[in-house]
């Protein structure tokens, strides 16, 4: 029942914010992978430089970037000279798309959450409370190592990862634009994403995160409803970012910290550009009130390691006639810090991921959704690790050639 949710993130991922400035510690085991066309060595491993060149993405990309990268250059340019070290992609200088460049309009895609605010000790640190508990380490150390989210060869690995298991994009955990860089690595992440993108048939797509911004960065509600216009006006148009009914896809987590939902539709109008918003319905059907009071376009589950029969999902799509049926599925959550361990944790193994994948399969929604790729503090990765190889991708990979073989 929804009731039994469990509380996501409050408990789990505060304890591991996004890393504060600084390059990676070295001492840890780096992943390492081909180098993506077109990307260059901007800074070096202890996060020192990054170039002055607006062209390869150092602190004046600002204002040169709008000459040399585009129509973005000049809101993206400064965002990939950071100094968190590692390589460096531009995404105002994004190249012609290689693939379909209406593929990223296109319904019947598998998308799955991605965590883009990753450094190599943040890593180790956020995942290093589980040795102690019940489940050895080496379930939760990636099988390259511990990395850097801001790493290009990181990166592009992950991409040809997930494309080469039948995913077509990631939806990114976003928040906001800053001028520190740790807080700020979400944003050069989510631009290098979709600079990779021209270059694959892949997707990105943001995934806005109000309650991390207000309690772990201490956004006030008017900077959070700004860095909403610096997300559409920055990323939002390229034609890599996913597009629902033509408009730029927006998923939210804790949609609900807003007490008033009149303040979303506030910012909404405010906004410079249209986007499709998708709510979270969470605890209590928060997100589904708010699409059926039009505040938001439509509402899916973040959270589905609770349920074995879908039927929250049912009711969601039900209650949401004529918008696009997202479904989710994960192999499961672990958290030492309370008593929640679902899925593959309570011994199911993978049959909690296969059970849910079968849902897909017997319901054909337009979307699939991933939870999660990569959040290795709450346990629901499908990225390859020490303990699980490649197992959930591999049954990723199967499934999602059945869903797309599957007609309409």
């Amino acid at each position: 029942m929804l009731g039994c949710q469990p509380k996501r993130i409050k408990d789990v991922r505060y304890s591991s914010p996004p890393p504060k400035g600084g390059g990676e510690d070295t001492t840890v085991p780096q992943m390492t992978y081909p180098m993506p066309p077109g990307a260059s060595q901007g800074a070096d491993q202890n996060g020192q430089g990054g170039t002055t060149d607006g062209t390869t993405g150092g602190t004046t990309g600002g204002t040169t970037g709008g000459t040399t990268g585009g129509t973005t250059g000049d809101t993206t340019g400064d965002t990939t000279g950071d100094t968190t070290g590692g390589t460096t992609v531009q995404p105002g200088t994004n190249p012609p798309l290689t693939e379909d460049p209406d593929f990223c309009k296109q319904p019947r895609k598998v998308m799955a959450f991605y965590y883009a605010w990753y450094s190599a000790a943040s890593l180790q640190s956020s995942t290093g409370a589980r040795i102690n508990n019940d489940k050895p380490s080496g379930s939760y150390t990636p099988s390259g190592g511990y990395y850097d989210s801001n790493d290009d060869q990181v990166i592009m690995g992950q991409v040809e990862e997930a494309l080469s298991h039948g995913i077509d994009g990631f939806i990114v955990s976003w928040v906001g634009k800053h001028n520190d860089a740790g807080t700020n690595k979400t944003h050069v992440v989510l631009g290098k994403l979709l600079a990779i993108a021209h270059q694959k048939k892949f997707c990105v797509a943001a995934l806005l995160e109000p309650l991390f911004m207000k309690e772990a960065i201490k956004l006030s509600d008017e900077e959070i409803k700004n860095q909403m216009n610096i997300l559409v006006s920055s990323y939002s148009q390229d034609p890599r970012y996913l597009k629902i009914d033509e408009k730029p896809a927006i998923f939210f987590w804790k949609n609900e910290e807003f007490s008033d939902e009149l303040v979303w539709k506030k910012v909404r109008d405010q906004l410079p550009l249209p986007a499709y918003w998708v709510a979270d319905s969470g605890v209590g059907h928060q997100g589904r009130t708010s699409a059926q009071a039009n505040v938001f376009d439509n509402a899916y589950f973040y959270s589905t390691w609770w349920t074995s029969n879908q039927s929250e999902q049912n009711n969601l799509w039900r209650a949401l006639p004529g918008r696009s049926r997202f479904s989710t599925v994960t192999p499961g959550f672990n958290s030492p810090l309370d008593s929640y361990k679902y899925g593959r944790w309570l011994g199911s193994g993978s049959a909690t991921y296969n059970n849910q994948w079968q849902f897909v399969l017997d319901k054909n929604p337009d979307y699939v959704l991933i939870t999660s790729f990569n959040e290795w503090a709450e346990g629901s990765y499908i990225e390859s690790s020490k303990n699980f190889g490649t197992q959930y991708l591999d049954i990723t990979k199967d499934k999602a050639q059945r869903y797309k073989a599957k007609a309409n």
